[in-house]
């Protein structure tokens, strides 16, 4: 955990020189009133992109999501999620949703942001698929999953010019399917 939070902050940094402003102001809304302990924060005002670009990939990311529970119709890919539900069963949520998070937010800005410009689209892709090679041979459908998905973060980038939309993607489905697979991992442990 420890080398997740200081690879979070070292994406706060990248992010801050990236887009000259700090994370935090994807998270926090420009309109309506704020609550009194934001209000220190009130000048990090979204501008409008960028709400487009966090709703465009979290949309993207719940399609995935959905895409990822008919999958499991297969045989192949109910056994990935059994054995990956038994590795997340006793994870508490907080912890799910902050892998979710920084694993979404240092991926994303290494291979789209820092990558795919030097490599392009499709070799970045096929770099974030290599690296998500596991060690049991019946998930290799699941580096095939990764390669696909650094296409769609990476077509996301290229459309929208920046990495917002696809840490915005890469969070929502990390965040559904880890808590999923804790779920279903959980169940599978209990008589």
């Amino acid at each position: 955990m420890r080398v997740y939070l200081l690879a979070l902050a070292a994406v706060c940094a990248l992010h801050a020189l990236y887009f000259g402003r700090p994370l935090a102001a994807l998270y926090l809304s420009g309109a309506g009133p704020r609550p009194e302990a934001l209000s220190a924060l009130a000048w990090l005002r979204l501008p409008l992109w960028v709400e487009v670009e966090v709703a465009a990939g979290a949309a993207v990311g719940l399609g995935v999501v959905g895409l990822s529970r008919l999958l499991e119709r297969f045989a192949w890919a109910r056994a990935i999620n059994e054995d990956f539900g038994a590795r997340f069963a006793g994870a508490p949520a907080w912890r799910l949703t902050a892998l979710a998070a920084v694993s979404a937010a240092v991926e994303e800005v290494i291979f789209r942001g820092w990558l795919q410009p030097q490599l392009g689209l499709v070799s970045a892709a096929l770099v974030f698929g290599a690296l998500h090679v596991p060690l049991e041979r019946h998930h290799w459908p699941w580096t095939a999953a990764a390669a696909l998905m650094g296409l769609v973060f990476g077509g996301l980038y290229e459309a929208l010019g920046s990495v917002t939309a696809p840490i915005a993607a890469h969070f929502t489905i990390n965040h559904f399917n880890l808590h999923a697979l804790a779920r279903r991992g959980r169940e599978e442990e209990s008589p």
